[in-house]
């Protein structure tokens, strides 16, 4: 398992790469390092903020995006993401620094979701249903 520190610099390191990987083309480089980053990344440990979190979301989402011609993120787009990743790297080095707009609306959004084991919608539909349930009870008794 990483210690702060280490999980700091190989995501540095290695965001750098998939960058400079991006900007060249080379998009089968991204996930270079991918898995053993989050195969070392503590999960429950305090010391470890939310940005390593998002991080682990965020290499996912390119790798993916990459593999499947750029679509499922949106509205991220191809030209984003090594601007995104520089973003995290950013925050990792001066924590005064805000998140991107994007990484909030399509990350942090997707990992309050998943915290709570749910979505919205889910919650939404599930509502829906109890209602149903109970007007239909009402009418046919």
């Amino acid at each position: 398992m990483f210690t702060r520190e280490e999980a700091k610099d190989y995501l540095i390191i290695h965001f750098n790469k998939c960058i400079e990987a991006h900007k060249s083309g080379n998009y089968h480089s991204i996930n270079n390092g991918f898995d053993h980053y989050d195969r070392n990344l503590p999960r429950d440990d305090a010391e470890f903020d939310d940005v390593f979190h998002l991080s682990v979301h965020f290499w996912d989402g390119w790798v993916d995006s990459a593999n499947h011609e750029w679509r499922h993120y949106e509205p991220i787009t191809i030209c984003d993401w090594p601007i995104l990743a520089q973003n995290i790297i950013d925050i990792l080095n001066d924590k005064e620094i805000d998140y991107h707009p994007l990484l909030i609306r399509v990350f942090i959004s997707l990992e309050n979701n998943n915290k709570s084991g749910c979505s919205r919608d889910a919650f939404a539909l599930f509502f829906f249903f109890i209602i149903l349930v109970i007007i239909n009870s009402f009418i046919f008794w």
